[in-house]
């Protein structure tokens, strides 16, 4: 018993030797408070920032086009040219009607030069001796035409004479019948000579009774311009010529923008992704500028800018989504790298 005692001393004595040589600190790890990261995974797609189907305002054959797919394009630069030949005649039209409006106007606010005034003086006199020249010379002339008249009446009256005598001479066997109808034949010819004398006196009269008002009227017009002219012109005509210019810079103006129309420029600077037409090709399109596939068919190019990922976020961790918050993004080209 004594044996066994001494030996339990010993074991507890050794054993509690054995616990004071382990180090604590080493197995003793600090509370800390921490935020733990909780990450959020989604499948997305990579697409253009923006997207956008180029087009001409109007139909029309492309006439030129300049890029091809993948070609990179400043804001601004030319992407295509439509057939534009009649649209530059109709600006070049318009350009002329608008200088001729705008010299008129300017030549009625100036008013009238000395010598202009000159030149209408001249035109009157010269009028005035036309009219002078006619009203002298057409009693003349009628005078002539009825003298012939008179000289061919009588010369009728002459031959009916003859011919009544040679036709009862006939009657009683005096004269034959080739003298009978010689003296038809001349009384014949006498009437058709006095006819037309008659005539010819008629259209004379006529011809210078409506040469006599033409020339009147130039008279009376050319006196109106001197009168004018020597006044001024008046506030009408100028708020007139005022309006005619403004006119034609509207219609300039349209034209002119249909005309720039037909070259396609690009709003952004950007990246070619797709072609749809080529030179040559008629394209009537649906819009102008659209970003809808529907719009493809129509279209002269695709032009797209930038990159983003849109990401399809369940509903439940929208609210877990922060401002600034980091993405590591992993794509499968590139399944071994985090972007």
């Amino acid at each position: 018993m004594s044996v066994g005692v001494i030996g339990t001393i010993a074991t507890v004595l050794f054993s509690h030797t054995q616990k004071s040589n382990v180090d604590i600190d080493a197995q003793t790890i600090t509370v800390e408070s921490k935020n733990w990261v909780m990450e959020i995974q989604a499948s997305g797609v990579v697409q253009p920032f923006r997207k956008i189907n180029l087009s001409p305002e109007d139909s029309g054959k492309i006439a030129s086009l300049y890029v091809r797919e993948g070609d990179f394009v400043r804001k601004g630069q030319v992407i295509a040219r439509m057939n534009s030949d009649k649209l530059e005649a109709q600006v070049n039209q318009y350009k002329a009607i608008l200088a001729k409006a705008t010299a008129d106007l300017e030549q009625k606010r100036s008013g009238t030069r000395p010598e202009e005034i000159a030149q209408a003086n001249a035109r009157l006199v010269k009028a005035q001796a036309y009219l002078q020249q006619l009203q002298n010379t057409t009693p003349q002339e009628i005078n002539q035409a009825q003298v012939q008249l008179d000289a061919t009446v009588a010369k009728t009256e002459l031959t009916k004479i003859q011919f009544n005598r040679n036709r009862k001479l006939k009657q009683e066997g005096a004269v034959s019948q080739d003298k009978l109808d010689e003296a038809a034949t001349n009384y014949k010819t006498a009437l058709a000579t006095q006819q037309e004398a008659q005539t010819k006196l008629e259209q004379l009269h006529n011809s210078k009774k409506q040469e006599l008002t033409q020339r009147q009227a130039a008279v009376e017009e050319t006196l109106q311009a001197l009168k004018q002219q020597k006044s001024g012109v008046r506030l009408k005509e100028i708020t007139q010529a005022e309006a005619e210019v403004k006119q034609a810079t509207a219609q300039l103006a349209y034209y002119q923008t249909q005309f720039n129309n037909t070259v396609i420029q690009a709003p952004f600077a950007g990246i070619i992704t797709r072609r749809f037409a080529q030179e040559g090709d008629f394209v009537t399109p649906t819009t102008a500028a659209s970003s809808s596939e529907g719009a493809t068919s129509t279209s002269i190019v695709e032009l797209s800018s930038g990159l983003e990922i849109e990401a399809k976020i369940p509903e439940a961790n929208i609210s877990k989504i922060q401002l600034g918050q980091r993405v590591d993004i992993k794509t499968d080209t590139y399944s071994n790298k985090r972007h």
